[in-house]
């Protein structure tokens, strides 16, 4: 074998490593964006929850039963209520 046939198979051969390589680099970072495509989704959904809950419970009716329950608060009686003017 000739030094030319030589350094021809020595490239092919590095040719072939680097696209190997290069595949698989392209598979890990596939799978990196699919893992954080899902982690994405995921995040999407618990916000969409969290808003839900969060609109559920400061609704006027919980506020004001939570109120009186806990707190011993009550509407004034129209007799209590005072205008204020400046």
């Amino acid at each position: 074998m000739t030094r030319f046939e030589a350094m021809l198979v020595g490239l092919v051969v590095a040719s072939g490593v680097m696209l190997v390589q290069a595949k698989h680099e392209a598979r890990l970072r596939y799978l990196a964006l699919e893992m954080q495509t899902r982690r994405g989704e995921r995040l999407d959904v618990e916000w969409r929850q969290l808003q839900l809950e969060r609109a559920t419970l400061v609704t006027q009716d919980r506020v004001q039963r939570l109120a009186q329950e806990k707190l011993g608060l009550a509407s004034p009686r129209p007799e209590q209520i005072v205008p204020w003017e400046r």
